[in-house]
This record gives structure tokens, C-alpha cells and sequence, in this order.
């Protein structure tokens, strides 16, 4: 088992390659004695570089993606507090906000268009969970800019709005610029070039991420050092999961022929950012 000092040695060396796509960072350089679930070089390699990408003032890294969910809410809601959900949020997540929610206490409601979320807004709402769709980027961008100026009008009640940017990923949509307080990532679904461990991910604001990184580590979803290295060192290239989810990029025509996007004869034009 490699101590903290040799990690964080590891660590500067990725740094050095990374440095250049995403910006400057800074990693300790006294020999750290904490923990390694809240002081690893590794992960706060990860962490910064994450929040970088994301364009935010901090990031906190889970061990899975249910995990980060868990965490935001425990650390932000309280016993008889609402939630509001997206019903275009993955499976899994629905489940959990089902049959779990309940048991910390939490109420939920599950909305779709504008005016449901509006209609739906009650006195003790105090997070909206929002799911990024599989379409065209502006057009996402702008859905959830609309939701947030709607649900942030409401500023007696201070509603959290968190948006799951899975399907998107940061390199078509940046939630926090379109007025969102936590972004959500799954490392699994796109936010790496070749998904390889399990993890989960939420960027906001570092006053607000505080109790976020207390929670992370007082239910112990941290994620490991190893994990950590393996998601930074994919980070970088486009995921073909996302262009195809987005695009229909590498879907098959009726021969059962793979074809690409520009093989297509209707798409004459795209504004499809991974692709100018």
C-alpha cells in the first residue's frame, strides 16, 4: 500500500500531463496525515480538476453515482423537507427517491413539463432535481436555465436546484452557467473517455459544497484513491456513449451497416459542440 506522500507524487506527475487541457491547480506540498477519504492527493487531483471543467468553486468525488445523490441530500435537507424529481431521471434514481426518500424523512414529487414544476412548488420545497435530456445542447441549456429562473424566484424558500448532467456531460452543457447550484455526474455514463470504475460526482458553489464534503465522509461513499487515478487519467477525449445517446453517432442503418453522423444523406448541418 503506497503512503500519502508517494501518492501525492503520483499525483503531481498526472497533474503535469492534464495541466494543459484543464487549467491550473494546486496540490499540498507538506506530507499529508489525515485520512485518505478526504485527503488523498489523488482524489483532490480529481476533485479540482472536476470543478475546473465544471467552471465551479469546488467538487466532492463519491464512490458511486447513487452515492453523490444520497450525500447532497442529507447534507442540504432535513426531516418533512419536499423534493422535486424529473421523471426523465434514470431508473435507479427513481427507485431510490421512492422507496428511500421516506425513510430520511424527505417528501417527493415527480414532475415533467414547466408547468407541473411550477404547479408543484410547495411551502416546504427545498431542491428540485433536475435530469439533462438527450437533446440538442442549446436546447438543453436553455430548459434548464428556464426551470432554474423559475424555481430561484422563489427566494423565501431557497430551492437547491440540481441538475444529474449524465447525458450531457460538461462538454455540451455547464449546468452552474445556466443557473443551477449542484451538477451531478456518474463516471460510468460518459464522463470519461473509457469508463472503467465506479464513481460519482457534484460541483457547486464552496460555501455550499461544505457540509456536502462532511456528509461524503461520515456515510463513508468515498471513493478510492485508485478509482480516483483511473478517472483522471481518462478524462479528456469524447465519449462515443455521449454522441451516440445525443446524435445517433455509430447507429445502424437498415442493412445493420454502422454509419457515422456524417455518412447520414439528412444531416447536411449540426451545432453539436464535440463535433465543430
Amino acid at each position: 500500500m503506497l503512503d500519502n506522500f508517494t501518492e501525492l507524487r503520483f499525483a503531481k506527475q498526472m497533474l503535469k500531463k492534464k495541466q494543459r487541457q484543464f487549467g491550473s491547480f494546486q496540490l499540498p506540498k507538506e506530507k499529508l496525515d489525515a485520512y485518505s477519504r478526504d485527503q488523498n492527493p489523488a482524489v483532490m487531483a480529481l476533485c479540482q480538476t472536476l470543478a475546473n471543467l465544471e467552471k465551479a468553486e469546488d467538487c466532492v468525488v463519491t464512490s458511486f453515482g447513487l452515492g453523490a445523490i444520497l450525500t447532497l441530500c442529507v447534507a442540504h435537507l432535513k426531516r418533512g423537507d419536499h423534493i422535486l424529481v424529473s421523471k426523465n431521471c434514470f431508473g435507479s434514481q427513481e427507485r431510490i427517491f421512492n422507496k428511500r426518500a421516506e425513510s430520511f424523512g424527505f417528501d417527493v414529487t415527480f414532475v415533467d413539463d414547466d408547468a407541473a414544476w411550477n404547479k408543484e412548488v410547495r411551502s416546504t420545497t427545498r431542491m428540485a432535481f433536475l435530469s439533462s435530456s438527450e437533446e440538442e445542447p442549446t436546447a438543453c441549456a436553455h430548459k434548464i436555465e428556464e426551470r432554474a429562473r423559475m424555481l430561484h424566484e422563489r427566494a423565501d424558500q431557497n430551492i437547491h436546484v440540481v441538475v444529474d448532467n449524465t447525458r450531457q456531460t460538461n462538454r455540451n452543457v455547464k449546468p452552474l452557467d445556466h443557473g443551477a447550484d449542484f451538477v451531478l455526474y456518474t463516471s460510468t455514463k460518459g464522463l470519461e473517455e473509457n469508463p472503467s470504475v465506479v464513481a460519482g460526482a457534484i460541483c457547486g458553489r464552496k460555501d455550499e459544497m461544505k457540509s456536502v464534503a462532511q456528509s461524503m465522509c461520515e456515510a463513508k461513499v468515498c471513493v478510492s484513491p485508485f478509482n480516483a487515478w483511473a478517472i483522471l487519467r481518462g478524462l479528456g477525449g469524447e465519449s462515443m456513449a455521449v454522441l451516440d445517446r445525443i446524435l445517433g453517432v455509430g447507429s445502424k442503418d437498415d442493412s445493420g451497416k454502422v454509419v457515422s453522423l456524417q455518412e447520414r444523406s439528412h444531416a447536411q448541418a449540426h451545432g453539436f459542440p464535440a463535433l465543430v
